[in-house]
């Protein structure tokens, strides 16, 4: 598959928590020959959340440390990741990040690569991005098991479990 334009960077977002029904299967070779095809002329090859899922599909993690939502960290090992938990992973020009708030993290970590510390620094400023939330449950080692076991039943598919525990029935 040829492009014919260059990609400074390829950034892949989760939609999903995992592979239920072979759900990355049924993009066809169209999607994820796209994203080899991308990846071999990016400088950098980034996803955020489960978007890592859809790098692993590619075969693009085999043997590479690699994160994701924790939620779906087995799902990406599944790819042949070595599935990492940490907000940031950086190997190479491949750089994941675990969920939607280390997105910010990288990003602010490709723009201390594209245009230096101060930049970056400035845009951290400029978003106000001071994190101080007001619990310590931001990560499932930190969570009580009464929060994870929450966290982990809210994230199941509607229905899963034989009822619709969004609505009524």
């Amino acid at each position: 598959m040829e492009l014919g334009i260059s990609v400074l960077c390829l950034l892949l977002v989760g939609l999903v928590l995992n592979n239920q029904n072979g759900w990355f299967a049924n993009w066809g070779d169209l999607v994820l020959d796209w994203i080899r095809t991308a990846h071999r002329t990016s400088a950098w090859t980034t996803s955020v959340c489960t978007g890592a899922l859809m790098l692993g599909a590619a075969g693009l993690l085999v043997g590479t440390p690699a994160t994701t939502h924790w939620r779906a960290l087995e799902d990406l090992a599944a790819w042949g990741a070595v599935a990492t938990r940490a907000r940031v992973v950086e190997t190479g020009k491949i750089i994941t990040a675990a969920g939607v708030s280390a997105g910010i993290d990288m990003a602010l970590l490709l723009a201390q690569r594209v245009a230096g510390d101060r930049v970056a620094q400035a845009i951290q400023l400029i978003i106000e991005y001071d994190s101080q939330p007001p619990f310590d449950a931001g990560s499932p080692d930190r969570a009580s098991a009464a929060v994870a076991a929450l966290a982990r039943e809210l994230l199941q598919p509607p229905g899963r479990d034989g009822g619709d525990r969004w609505g009524d029935g």
